[in-house]
């Protein structure tokens, strides 16, 4: 994931440097949410790193066995998050 991210930030380059492949999912969201979306509101950010958390959280009980309601997943969350992050993406690169 650290080569679809180029940068021209010190700091992130820093980051990327010192911690090579140790980033977790949580933590790599994070570095996309910031570089996708730098103007971003700290309390959007935290809004979208807290519909991430969640969607993973289910995603990971799924993943080991939970059972689940398929009408219950959050299907239009995941839907807007991607869709945002992929349009910021697009943007950056147009």
């Amino acid at each position: 994931p650290a080569q679809l991210i180029r940068t021209r930030s010190p700091k992130i380059d820093r980051i990327r440097k010192t911690m090579g492949d140790k980033h977790n999912l949580i933590d790599r969201f994070t570095l996309v949410s910031s570089v996708l979306l730098p103007s971003q509101s700290a309390a959007e950010a935290e809004a979208d790193l807290a519909t991430f958390k969640r969607i993973k959280q289910q995603r990971d009980e799924i993943a080991h066995g939970a059972a689940f309601d398929e009408r219950q997943l959050p299907v239009s969350e995941l839907s807007d998050l991607l869709m945002k992050y992929l349009a910021a993406h697009a943007k950056s690169h147009s």
